[in-house]
């Protein structure tokens, strides 16, 4: 008899546990990302395609955040580069470009990432400096 009272009392308050602990985590969670402590290190608004930053490119100084996990599409879109460009200018031979990542090619062309990653972004800087978009 014992049992039948304690168990559905005890699962009643470890749900109603649940949910509070559940509620409190998602008020703190919102008010700590609305506060500022989750941000990225980049601008969210850099590389997601937005329609400003796809039309008029990217400002010259968002080039130092080009990373080698980025594909030269990715790359040619958001800072609106004529498809070819970065190609004829790194001397990149891989059949899948636009499609292949900076470090890649780095790879293929036997070249430390960095000093690759370091060429693309003045090659970049060259093309916006030039005003010159697609």
């Amino acid at each position: 008899m014992l049992r039948k009272i304690i168990y559905p009392v005890l699962l009643f308050v470890v749900l109603l546990a649940f949910v509070l602990l559940t509620r409190l985590f998602i008020a703190n969670y919102g008010r700590l990302r609305h506060g500022g402590e989750f941000r990225h290190p980049v601008r969210p608004s850099s590389f997601v395609g937005d329609r400003q930053g796809l039309s008029s490119g990217l400002p010259l100084t968002e080039v130092d955040s080009i990373m080698e996990w980025m594909t030269f599409d990715y790359i040619n879109r958001v800072f609106n580069l004529p498809a070819d460009y970065l190609k004829t200018e790194l001397a990149v031979t891989d059949p899948k470009y636009p499609k292949i990542t900076i470090l890649r090619a780095s790879v293929s062309q036997q070249v430390s990432t960095e000093a690759y990653l370091e060429n693309l972004k003045n090659a970049v800087r060259r093309q916006l400096a030039s005003g010159t978009p697609q």
